[in-house]
């Protein structure tokens, strides 16, 4: 696994979709969780990745699949990142199974 700076993922480009996880520090938290639930998958087919956009919206989804369709960019104010790597397409769609 590559760590990668999430602050400096390249823009959204139609036919080189881009895959990642972010993993969020523990102690973001109240209460204790496994890194599987600190850690989300998304794509840069998101608003985030879009300069032209308006909205600046990144839907993800947890590891362990308990959180599905989280908007990380309403949290980046409380939860810290810890890092952030990329995955494959394939790794991604197995995530919505």
């Amino acid at each position: 696994m590559k760590k990668v700076d999430f602050w400096n993922l390249p823009d959204y480009e139609k036919d080189n979709i881009r895959y990642y996880v972010i993993v969020f520090t523990e102690d973001s938290f109240q209460q204790k969780y496994p890194l599987e639930s600190r850690s989300y998958a998304f794509s840069t087919d998101n608003k985030w990745f879009m300069p032209y956009m308006l909205g600046k919206s990144l839907y993800s989804i947890s590891l362990d699949k308990r959180d599905r369709g989280v908007r990380l960019d309403w949290y980046f104010g409380d939860w810290k990142i810890d890092y952030c790597y990329e995955i494959s397409k394939e790794e991604y769609e197995e995530l919505f199974k």
